[in-house]
């Protein structure tokens, strides 16, 4: 004899639960599915009562308030109860599809109770384990429907045993929800609103369910006869206060979320209400200034809301409650898709090079080669797909025939692994690879034609690779630029930084194998004598010879070793200035000294740190701008670093605590790189 399920008194429950509001609410054909053949489990009666609507429903309004009696009982046996229920929720969820329309008023019921729980702390602080599970139901509400009940209280409705609620039509249920006097959201409802129109993965959703939501309202509130007004209103002006709020700062929003936030503020004044008038005035400012950072209007990228949507909500002449489909109110089950493609651009190709800070010169032929031998190219054009999540790069097999041939998925780049991106012009656009079919509609085009086409392209590095896409015209990489930016949060860099990043970069890996070596190779790694000292000196000093970055290291580390070293290099090379009327030799000099302006060597309040910084302020009011105009760009430098010495409280740590949980492990990966 099999033992009974851990989750059977839940499912006897809730089947009890479900039978007595059935008797009150009548839904046609309950009694038979409840009862039908093989079922002899309370589990195998409720799967079998959710497989149809109006039995669902009545199922879905007795588990919100099974949870509710539940957690105002407080025992044990409740908490168990509760777990039980919160597991099934999710599994319930997905397996019958619970985010239809249809379905509108038992998720309102379903996540009004959730809400309710979340909110409270009674049992949730005794228990870590009813937290656990809680979670994750709270995440499965939809934003649509979280913003249509969050200004209003929906604990009658749960609670009440009108028959007619269970029947209403999603159209319905809305403008009931409309219809609900206001209750002012707890702070951290509205904290979290404002949270989400600063995330700027669900920023343009948020804006689009809050546009949508108030357009509803603006529509309620044009009925002569209605006769809940005023609970538009103050629903309205709530949102109106949120948007304000939410609007005050620093991010850009997409050309087409400004536009429809302006079309919103007309449609509001429209209605000639003092308050309301007075709210979009205070909110237009704010959308004038962001729509000042935003480009013109993004042509390639469609409107998020669809067509059925935004036909309904722009016609002001239906009634309010006289929705033509209940698919017209998708919006309220179903936000935008996160997958959903925003752009799309056919003929884009692809370059991957698996060094991320490769730096090809004009004159390096070898590493020209290399590069060459190491970056891989598209075999043909492809498709490129902008969405929520990722960019997407579709191709065809190489020995595909493109007339035939369908694009698969082939490069798949999330936008948090994107730690930078660029872009760049395509100076000539026949030196492109494959040139006759690299820009959308160049075909057969002569050169001089092509050469007058704007062509560009946009680097994009994750932590392991680069890729390189290209062309786009130039009404199309300003438009993807601006997505990747909003979804990234990153703004384009520029190539001299990338230049300036990957010399410094190599330049730092050199400097370490030179301390390597004169640790490990050398029996007398510092310099320790006077007459060495001065050899060295000269050699880095001579106007003729150039200055090996061996020395320089060896110079640096012997200073940072001993104290007194550094006293006689910076006496030595104050005099080789002082000596020396060659431009070039006092530039030697100047260099020594940005080695040797490090905080490992000078300290605020080191005597070797005052000499030099008082010599660099004679300097700088010796040297002629006219005869030594780059020295003393240098020599200004050189002070503005020793001022942010002088200033900055950080300091060298005497001993560095070793930060890894595994030394074992680190020391077992060393060995295995080595």
């Amino acid at each position: 004899m099999s033992s009974p399920s851990p989750q059977a008194p839940f499912f006897r429950e809730l089947l009890a639960v479900a039978n007595r509001l059935a008797k009150v609410f009548g839904p046609p054909g309950f009694e038979e599915l409840a009862n039908g053949p093989g079922l002899n489990s309370p589990k195998d009666k409720l799967d079998a009562l959710m497989s149809k609507l109006l039995p669902r429903q009545v199922v879905l309004r007795a588990w919100s308030k099974l949870i509710l009696e539940r957690y105002t009982a407080a025992d044990e046996s409740s908490e168990l109860i509760l777990k039980d229920a919160l597991a099934w929720l999710p599994r319930a969820y997905e397996s019958h599809c619970l985010q239809d329309p249809e379905d509108l008023f038992a998720r309102i019921c379903v996540f009004g109770a959730v809400r309710r729980l979340w909110k409270s702390t009674t049992i949730l602080d005794e228990s870590s384990g009813l937290m656990g599970v809680l979670s994750p139901v709270v995440k499965l509400h939809h934003f649509p429907d979280h913003l249509l009940t969050l200004p209003v209280d929906l604990m009658p409705w749960i609670h009440s045993l009108d028959a007619t609620l269970v029947r209403l039509a999603p159209k319905e249920v809305v403008h009931a929800v409309l219809s609900l006097p206001f209750t002012k959201p707890d702070w951290d409802d509205e904290r979290q609103l404002l949270e989400s129109m600063m995330s700027a993965r669900i920023r343009t959703d948020t804006f689009h369910g809050l546009h949508m939501h108030a357009q509803l309202l603006t529509m309620a509130l044009r009925s002569p006869d209605s006769e809940s007004n005023s609970a538009y209103e103050e629903k309205l002006t709530w949102m109106l206060r949120v948007m304000h709020d939410g609007l005050n700062s620093s991010y850009t929003l997409p050309s087409s979320v400004i536009a429809m936030l302006q079309q919103l503020i007309g449609d509001i004044e429209s209605l000639e209400n003092a308050n309301l008038s007075s709210h979009c005035a205070q909110m237009a400012p704010f959308i004038t200034n962001k729509a000042a950072k935003t480009g013109p209007p993004m042509a390639i990228f469609p409107d998020v809301v669809p067509p059925f949507i935004a036909s309904f909500l722009t016609d002001t002449t239906k009634d309010r409650v006289n929705f033509s489909n209940a698919q017209e109110l998708k919006f309220v089950n179903n936000i935008v898709e996160q997958d959903m493609v925003l752009a799309s651009l056919e003929g884009i190709w692809v370059q991957l090079d698996s060094d991320t800070d490769r730096l090809v010169m004009p004159t390096q032929i070898t590493v020209q080669e290399q590069a060459l031998d190491e970056t891989l190219i598209s075999c043909a054009p492809g498709v490129f797909d902008l969405s929520y999540n990722c960019i997407t790069w579709s191709g065809i097999e190489r020995d595909a025939n493109p007339a035939t041939a369908t694009y698969a998925p082939a490069l798949t780049l999330f936008f948090p692994l994107i730690q930078r991106f660029s872009l760049g012009r395509v100076v000539d656009a026949t030196s492109l690879p494959h040139a006759s079919h690299t820009l959308h509609t160049i075909g057969t085009a002569r050169r001089e034609e092509t050469m007058m086409i704007k062509a560009f392209y946009l680097n994009i590095c994750t932590a392991e690779q680069t890729f390189r896409f290209y062309p786009f015209y130039e009404h199309e990489i300003y438009r993807v630029v601006e997505m990747v930016t909003n979804a990234t949060g990153l703004t384009p860099f520029k190539e001299a930084q990338f230049v300036k990043y990957t010399v410094a970069k190599r330049l730092q890996i050199t400097r370490h194998r030179i301390l390597e070596h004169l640790v490990g190779n050398l029996d007398h790694p510092w310099i320790d004598h006077s007459a060495e000292l001065i050899r060295v000196l000269r050699k880095l000093t001579q106007e003729r010879e150039p200055q090996t970055l061996f020395d320089v290291e060896r110079l640096y580390h012997s200073c940072r070793q001993e104290v007194e070293v550094t006293k006689e290099t910076l006496h030595h090379l104050r005099l080789i200035w002082h000596n020396s009327q060659s431009e070039g030799v006092r530039m030697k000099v100047l260099a020594l000294v940005d080695r040797l302006l490090d905080r490992s060597i000078m300290r605020e309040g080191d005597p070797n740190f005052t000499t030099l910084y008082r010599w660099l302020r004679h300097l700088e009011e010796t040297v002629s701008p006219y005869k030594s105009a780059e020295s003393l760009k240098i020599i200004l430098v050189l002070l503005q670093r020793a001022k942010a010495i002088q200033l900055d409280p950080l300091t060298p740590q005497t001993q560095v605590q070793a930060s890894f949980d595994h030394l074992g492990e680190y020391t077992r990966f060393c060995s295995y790189y080595a």
